[in-house]
């Protein structure tokens, strides 16, 4: 192995645990080893399963047979090792900075006046505004189709980008990003005005014909909203796409036990203590993919306000009713809740279940389900 890996923290990051996994079943299986390759197929037993986890603890893993057996890819058992349900309390620092800001003290979002640890090292990767204009992820090149546009979620709108421009989809795509990043979107009303701005960029953008748009996360409820006024408006929607979609019009959160669930899930995912700050937040958010596109620290703390005041105004929303072909993608193990979540709203769903059993958003970019509904979906 590589001192790389024998030199990993004590807390481990999801991540470091999933390229642990790969490198120990790699080894032990004479190959490459992928995040969603599955150990039985790979020729794995239980056998196999004492062997690999001695050799994960000898790396300071604290792994049982039975998480291994379970949890059949690396990318699910690493999520299983390091975010346990119930899992360790939020990172006290980190909670504290962020329910500053959530309370409005954006000041505050840095934890200090050291500017080294409130700040990474990645500019915007394409810098899209937050009003609901676009930019152009898959150019169309000579092809006449029309675009699809999607609303990114919060935390994996690189990847996104990046899993779009990959499936090859056929068609012109315009990223647009997630309204209420800045924190200025906290009710169902607010929900709506945003999404009437993406519906007036559509437009702007499209002039005529059938408008197809997508959202992943919380920017499917933006998007369901925004084909909601386009069809208001006389315009007709020719797909609706929800990815992994947030679950709208159930029991609103309290806040504070809101925060207090991200802050944790976070710490877990990223291997924080409580003394990291957001520079650290932000180096292992950038080493895990996610939140490709923050380029400081404390912009990271003041999205994590927004986050939650996103999600508490999305569960606490009613959708307004949506008569174009709907394709809803969510993972086999969320789809009871999201289909009673989401077919009120819809005239005409199509299922697509996919089947990474993950609870990270890089699962739905990874399943090729996925890119096959997609493309299905953009040919009609």
């Amino acid at each position: 192995m590589t001192s790389a890996v024998s030199e990993l923290p004590k807390r481990m990051p999801t991540h470091a645990v999933e390229s642990l996994v790969c490198s120990l079943w790699g080894a032990y299986f004479g190959r490459p080893v992928d995040p969603d390759d599955d150990f039985f197929d790979l020729g794995g037993d239980s056998l196999a399963v004492l062997d690999i986890v001695l050799a994960a603890r000898g790396h300071g893993l604290e792994l049982r047979a039975s998480q291994a057996l379970r949890h059949s890819t690396p990318a699910r058992l690493a999520e299983a090792v390091t975010m346990p349900s119930p899992g360790p309390a939020a990172p006290r620092r980190l909670l504290a900075l962020v329910g500053a800001a959530l309370d409005g003290d954006a000041s505050s979002a840095d934890g200090s006046a050291t500017s080294a640890d409130a700040n990474g090292t990645t500019a915007d990767a394409n810098g899209t505004p937050a009003d609901g204009s676009s930019t152009p992820t898959a150019p169309g090149g000579g092809n006449t189709r029309s675009p699809l546009f999607v609303i990114h979620s919060d935390s994996h709108r690189t990847a996104e980008q990046e899993a779009l421009l990959r499936w090859e989809l056929g068609r012109p795509v315009h990223g647009l990003r997630l309204p209420g990043l800045d924190g200025t979107v906290t009710d169902g009303p607010g929900i709506v005005r945003a999404a009437r701005g993406v519906a007036e960029a559509v437009r702007e953008r499209q002039p005529d014909g059938p408008v197809s748009i997508a959202g992943f996360g919380l920017g499917a409820v933006f998007a369901c909203e925004a084909a909601h006024a386009l069809q208001e408006a006389g315009r007709q929607v020719g797909l609706l796409a929800l990815v992994s979609p947030a679950l709208p019009g159930t029991a609103a959160p309290d806040r504070r036990a809101l925060l207090a669930e991200r802050v944790a899930l976070l710490g877990a995912r990223f291997g924080l203590e409580d003394g990291d700050g957001p520079g650290e937040l932000l180096r292992q958010a950038h080493a895990s993919g996610w939140f490709g596109d923050v380029a400081s620290g404390a912009e990271l703390v003041r999205m994590q306000a927004a986050w939650v005041e996103l999600t508490a105004a999305v569960a606490g929303h009613r959708l307004g009713a949506v008569a174009a072909p709907a394709l809803l993608a969510v993972d086999s193990a969320r789809l009871a809740p999201a289909e009673e979540a989401w077919r009120p709203a819809l005239a005409s769903v199509e299922v697509c279940p996919l089947d990474h059993g993950l609870r990270s958003p890089a699962g739905a970019l990874r399943d090729p389900r996925l890119a096959e509904a997609l493309r299905g979906g953009c040919g009609a």
